[in-house]
Order: C-alpha cells, then structure tokens, then sequence
C-alpha cells in the first residue's frame, strides 16, 4: 500500500510543480483580463511594479514625457491615447475601449522595438468595477502628448477632447450615464525642468453642468446644458432588463 502511494505521489508531483509555477507567472502579471498588449511582452512592464520596478503607464501624465533621473527608466517622448463608450448589449452596462500608444527613444527596451501599445476593450457593469467614479473611465475622445526642447528647456505639448461619464438614473426608472467633466483644447505646455504649465484647455466640471433634461416628449433621451461651453451635452441610456 505505501509503495502504491509513493508512485500516485510520483506521477502527482510535476503537475504540482507545474500549477504552482503557473500560478505565481500569472500573479505577476499586470494586464487585467480585459486588457491586451502589442508586443505582448510590453504587457508585463504596465503597471506599477513592473519588472525590476522598471515600469510604464497605466495613465499618462506630460511629466512622464520628461527625460527620466535615471538611465535605467523608460525613456517616452510621444504618447496617444483615444477612447468610446457605448451602451452594451448588456443590459445596464458600458462598453468600453481605450486604445494607448507609448513611444521610446529607444529599440533598447525589454520587448525590443520603440513602442508599445495597450488596447482595453469590455463591459463595465453598473454594479460593478469603477463607472462614473472620478475622472477614470469610461471616458470618451482622444489625448495626445509629445516632447520638444525650447530655448534649450524640454518641454511637453499636449492636447485633448475628451468627456468623462458618470451613472444617472431618470425619473422614469431607467439607467444612463451622462457628461460629469469634459476637457478640450490645443497646445497644453508642461514645462519639464521648472513644472510650470501653460494651460488654455476649457474644463466643464460636474458643478458647471445645468439639471438633467429630457429632450423629447417619449423621455427616452436625456440632456445636459454647460453655459461655460454654450452646449448640450447628450447622455447614453443604457438597454434596459428583459421583464420577467
């Protein structure tokens, strides 16, 4: 009987080791499921920690554009990113995608060509995850940053149009998310070596926006008005629950 057990423990063994190796490579990484990398090895460096605490993203700042202290850091001189929401065919969900591209200096890096791109494409739940939580996502349009030097200071150009949502729920019981902030505006300056930044984009805040208003007599479309940009800003209502 205990030679029996000694060979089932034998044979057990390899798939022990190897769900335990699969296990502690999958805690590593730093993509979330909804999540994809090109070239998929880039993925493994998105996200603090990183490998080596050598690391990029997941937001982009202009102060990330700026050369790094360290050598041994990402060097990224262009960044874009653009982004849609819609409703789901879910009901009470968005669907979200982002796409972002970073661009390096170098071929040097760990994957070994200049750029990386991440894509995030799925549903966000009205329950769940973070919808309308801050200016996170979703969000809706286009950023885009780059590096120059200026009378010998490196200085970084941005430029936006972009609309954060947020949940409302009508009178009528029925789900939506509406505009809580919206940015947009041309030839942004973070200047690198002194932190100062010229800053010309309009931003609609969540106190700017007037009081939710139908737009039509069935009050299925709901509106927003911001003096601040003499303009409505439309909600997205969301498919609603199948009756039971």
């Amino acid at each position: 009987m205990r030679k029996q057990l000694e060979i089932i423990l034998t044979a057990l063994l390899p798939v022990v080791v190897l769900a335990v190796g699969f296990f502690a490579v999958s805690s590593k990484a730093e993509l979330n499921k909804r999540e994809t990398a090109n070239p998929v090895a880039a993925g493994a460096y998105y996200r603090i920690p990183g490998v080596g605490g050598k690391y990029f993203g997941p937001e982009i700042y202009s102060s990330d554009l700026c050369s790094p202290a360290d050598p041994d850091d990402f060097d990224i001189y262009v960044t874009s990113e653009n982004a849609s929401a819609f409703a789901s065919h879910i009901p009470n969900a968005v669907y979200w995608h982002r796409f972002q591209r970073w661009n390096f200096t170098s071929e040097e890096t760990p994957w070994g060509t200049n750029s990386a791109e991440i894509t995030y494409n799925g549903n966000i739940g009205w329950k769940g995850d973070d919808l309308g939580v801050g200016n996170g996502r979703p969000w809706s349009g286009y950023e885009y940053h780059s590096r120059s030097i200026i009378d010998g200071e490196e200085v970084i150009y941005s430029g936006s149009d972009v609309t954060g949502w947020r949940k409302y729920t009508d009178e009528n019981g029925k789900n939506h998310i509406c505009p809580k902030f919206h940015k947009s505006g041309q030839s942004y300056k973070y200047y690198c070596e002194t932190g100062k930044k010229d800053d010309p984009l309009v931003r609609v805040k969540e106190g700017d926006f007037g009081p939710f208003k139908f737009v039509d007599a069935e009050q299925q479309v709901v509106r927003r008005w911001a003096d601040k940009t003499q303009r409505w800003y439309y909600c997205i209502k969301l498919v609603e629950p199948e009756e039971e």
